[in-house]
C-alpha cells in the first residue's frame, strides 16, 4: 500500500497548482492551513510529515524555525529539496527519527492517506519534545466528502482526538475548514465564497460539514 501511495503522489506532479493555485477560491483553502500554522509556530526545529512541495514548510521557515521534511514521494521530496529543505524519504507510520527531537510537527493533508494512521500519531508523539506542538489535519466523516468519490480515509474527529490523548498529547485547539464542494472553490468568486463560509461557520459551530479539521495538540510528557 505504501508503494501505491508513493506512485500516486509521484504522478501528481502539478500538485501545488491544482491543490492551491488553480483559482482564488482554491488558494483560499490553502491559506486556511497556512494561517493556522503561522499562528502556532514554535521552537527551533520542526518536522513536516508529508512535506510535499514545501508549501507549509515555507511558512514555518519564514518564522525562523529549521524544518526537516519527510515524504513518501521521491519526486515531491526532490521538489522540496530544490527549495532548500532537508528531506528524507519515509512514511508517517514509520518515522525514522529518535525520540524527543522536534519542537513542532506538521502533518497536513497526510493522515487520510496513511495505512496505519494510529501508528502515525503514536510515532509523532514519540519524536515530539515535551510541550511540543503537533498540528494535524483530519478529513472529517461528517462532511460532504462522505458522499463523493475519493481515494482517502475519512475520520470521526472524536476518535482522532482520543488517539492523540492516548499518546501523551492534549488537544488544545480545533479549527474547522471548508464546508462546500471543492468544485465551488474553483468556479465561485472569492467575494461570494467568503460570506457563505462565514455564515456556515455561525450556523454550524461544531465543525459539521467541514471537510477538513485542524487540530493543535501539545505533548505533556516525555
Amino acid at each position: 500500500m505504501h508503494k501505491d501511495i508513493a506512485k500516486f503522489f509521484d504522478e501528481f506532479s502539478d500538485y501545488e497548482y491544482r491543490a492551491f493555485q488553480l483559482s482564488e477560491g482554491v488558494a483560499f483553502l490553502g491559506r486556511f492551513e497556512e494561517e493556522f500554522i503561522r499562528e502556532h509556530v514554535r521552537g527551533k526545529i520542526c518536522l513536516d510529515v508529508g512535506i510535499g512541495t514545501g508549501r507549509l514548510s515555507s511558512v514555518v521557515r519564514g518564522a525562523g524555525v529549521k524544518v526537516v521534511g519527510m515524504d513518501i514521494s521521491e519526486k515531491m521530496a526532490k521538489q522540496a529539496s530544490e527549495k532548500g529543505f532537508d528531506v528524507v524519504l519515509g512514511s508517517a507510520d514509520m518515522l525514522p527519527f529518535k525520540e524527543n527531537v522536534f519542537d513542532m510537527i506538521v502533518c497536513v493533508r497526510v493522515l487520510k492517506y496513511v495505512p496505519d494512521w494510529k501508528k502515525a500519531i503514536h510515532d509523532a508523539g514519540k519524536v515530539l519534545k515535551r510541550h511540543g506542538y503537533y498540528v494535524v489535519e483530519v478529513a472529517n466523516s461528517l462532511s460532504i466528502a462522505y458522499f463523493g468519490k475519493r481515494n482517502y480515509k475519512l475520520f470521526r474527529i472524536g476518535e482522532v482526538e482520543r488517539i492523540i490523548e492516548e499518546n501523551k498529547m492534549r488537544v488544545i485547539e480545533k479549527r474547522c475548514g471548508a464546508r462546500l464542494p471543492f468544485i465551488l472553490y474553483i468556479h465561485v468568486p472569492l467575494w461570494l465564497l467568503k460570506p457563505i463560509e462565514k455564515f456556515l461557520g455561525y450556523l454550524l459551530p461544531r465543525c459539521w460539514l467541514s471537510r477538513s479539521v485542524l487540530l493543535l495538540a501539545e505533548k505533556y510528557e516525555d
